[in-house]
């Protein structure tokens, strides 16, 4: 989980997801059903099953079937990019160790949705 405040809220990023084992079809374990959601930890409580249910303020910021567990997703960068006093995101969400998807998320300060959402996305493959 990542706390990142902010002056109305305090950000809380958090995973969800499943191991899968290898198969046929999957070499390595990997991870299947992987979401991202963001949240205002001042809602947060420890449940035991970490279902999050209660958060009454959550965006998922993405969904990945499943990846390779050596490429997991991860967030790049945080901060202020566009100078609105909101938080921007740059996501990494690939799904394999020879492709990428690196994505933008922004806020807008006259957006009544307090949370980032993805503007731009680069996808590259290797060889």
């Amino acid at each position: 989980n990542i706390f990142l405040n902010e002056k109305s809220l305090n950000y809380l990023v958090y995973a969800k997801g499943e191991t899968a084992k290898p198969d046929t079809n999957r070499i390595w374990a990997g991870i299947e059903n992987y979401k991202l959601f963001i949240g205002d930890s001042r809602f947060w409580t420890t449940e035991p099953d970490l279902s999050l249910k209660k958060l009454p303020m959550k965006k998922q910021l993405c969904e990945i079937k499943n990846f390779d567990a050596e490429s997991p997703p991860s967030i790049l960068w945080a901060g202020d990019l566009n100078k609105d006093n909101k938080l921007d995101l740059i996501i990494s969400r690939s799904r394999h160790y020879n492709s990428e998807v690196i994505s933008l998320y922004l806020s807008s300060p006259n957006s009544k949705d307090p949370f980032p959402v993805e503007v731009a996305k680069l996808d590259t493959v290797g060889c």
